[in-house]
């Protein structure tokens, strides 16, 4: 018998889904701050990437919502 986190019920696959999506997302946006922090003017990048996750966030949450 295969022994693996789905077969002890505590995580459904499509919650599985959501936190791989999660993880996949949270780490394009780090990738893509530090690039911008990298190349760009520090009093454009900042406020901008402050502002992003929110505004993602809120429009992610009206689409599904």
């Amino acid at each position: 018998m295969r022994r693996g986190i789905r077969n002890w019920g505590l995580i459904s696959p499509g919650a599985v889904l959501w936190i791989l999506g999660s993880g996949v997302l949270k780490t394009s946006y780090a990738l893509f701050l530090q690039r911008s922090y990298r190349y760009g003017d520090f009093s454009l990048v900042y406020p901008l990437a402050r502002g992003t996750g929110p505004l993602l966030s809120t429009i992610a949450a009206m689409a599904l919502g």
